[in-house]
């Protein structure tokens, strides 16, 4: 949803006019301008939802055109991206509460990814927050990188369990970003 889609085809025979309907269920459809040039046609339009496109023409001896069912439009839906956190393998880790902890990750989009973080909660407390992990992923399809998750910001005392994530955001600015999530390590 949300994608423009450009139409250039090309008639059997020169045109005059033409019109793009596009149609969703039963209903009459809207009607989009196209460009004609002899027997080239252009036009553009952005998807919002299935459903179907036909052409309405009219050729240079008068006579009017109309495809009966049309073409399918299909959408391929923005899927949340697939986040995987490959080190440290070991949970529940045990560190200083001052330490900087090395994280490696493998995330994946269908259309690209954007930036990446970890999310955390202190286990037993209310105290949760989110951190910008510094990873490459902006823009990437597919990104395998490491990134540190710096704890001295988190004012943990020690005998404190932190549940922690690497959540990456896609691109989707049309429906808004959808998130991903690894599994969760202490």
């Amino acid at each position: 949803p949300g994608t423009e889609v450009i139409i250039e085809t090309r008639a059997r025979e020169r045109l005059t006019q033409a019109t793009l309907i596009v149609s969703h269920g039963d209903e009459d459809g809207t009607r989009v301008a196209v460009q004609v040039d002899g027997r080239s046609l252009r036009t553009a339009l952005v998807v919002s939802r299935g459903g179907r496109y036909r052409f309405h023409v009219e050729t240079e001896d008068g006579q009017k055109l109309e495809e009966r069912r049309g073409r399918p439009i299909e959408l391929e839906l923005d899927a949340p991206p697939e986040v995987s956190l490959l080190e440290p393998k070991d949970s529940p880790l045990e560190v200083n509460e001052q330490d900087r902890i090395t994280l490696e990750i493998d995330a994946k989009d269908d259309f690209a990814l954007g930036e990446a973080r970890v999310a955390w909660r202190v286990l037993g407390t209310t105290r949760e927050g989110r951190a910008p992990l510094d990873v490459a992923t902006r823009g990437e399809r597919r990104r395998r990188d490491r990134g540190t998750f710096d704890l001295s910001g988190l004012a943990l005392r020690p005998g404190d369990r932190v549940a922690y994530s690497v959540e990456v955001v896609d691109n989707d600015t049309v429906n808004g970003p959808k998130v991903g999530a690894s599994e969760t390590k202490e």
